[in-house]
């Protein structure tokens, strides 16, 4: 065999094994679709419930690294479709109801997580959050521990660091009696009302 002949080989061999080789280091579809079998059986399912706390915010907080650390390598796409094989079926019918006629699967995942964080979030006032808060009581059968994590949860979902006068309303709408409720309620109103126009309310002017 000739030196061209020779050369002509030897090329033709390493571009062989060049093909081979990033066949080999590229993920096949059988290692994609087994990686989403996996995250399918450890991802739990998404149920909106605004009294427990369950929005999709704290879901996804739990689950993100699913998504992205050991379902790095899932293609945009797959990672779309786990994402919504995992809402419950009023929640998927929500959120599809809501973004047509765009299709949930054809969205990207970071814009349907950030659909679904607006969608399923609370969007209860502030002041109902903090009123609400300040109303919790303990059962007969809980136990003060977990009675203390149920304060804790709820304090911190209200956002109860207080100024005095936002104290001081609070205490007054949630000292009125039972049977005065529509007053509480207009109350609640006028306050809401003023803070989404950034105005700092006081006692007096409710």
């Amino acid at each position: 065999m000739d030196a061209k002949a020779l050369d002509k080989l030897l090329k033709a061999q390493q571009e062989y094994f060049e093909k081979l080789l990033v066949k080999l280091l590229k993920p096949s579809e059988m290692n994609d679709t087994e990686l989403y079998s996996k995250l399918v059986g450890m991802i739990g399912e998404f149920s909106f419930d605004l009294t427990s706390g369950m929005t999709f915010e704290s879901w996804l907080s739990r689950h993100r690294s699913y998504f992205e650390e050991e379902g790095k390598t899932l293609s945009e796409s797959s990672k779309v479709r786990l994402l919504l094989s995992k809402l419950g079926p009023e929640e998927y019918a929500q959120i599809e109801r809501k973004m047509l006629p765009t299709k949930l699967s054809e969205m990207k995942f970071d814009e349907l997580c950030s659909e679904l964080v607006k969608e399923f979030s609370d969007h209860r006032s502030k002041l109902l959050k903090r009123f609400e808060a300040l109303d919790v009581k303990c059962s007969d059968l809980q136990e003060i521990v977990e009675f203390g994590n149920v304060v804790n949860a709820q304090c911190e979902r209200a956002e109860m660091a207080l100024s005095i006068e936002e104290l001081k309303i609070l205490i007054f709408i949630s000292g009125m009696p039972t049977d005065a409720a529509a007053v509480r309620q207009v109350a609640m109103k006028s306050v809401e009302s003023k803070s989404e126009k950034g105005h700092a309310v006081t006692l007096k002017e409710i």
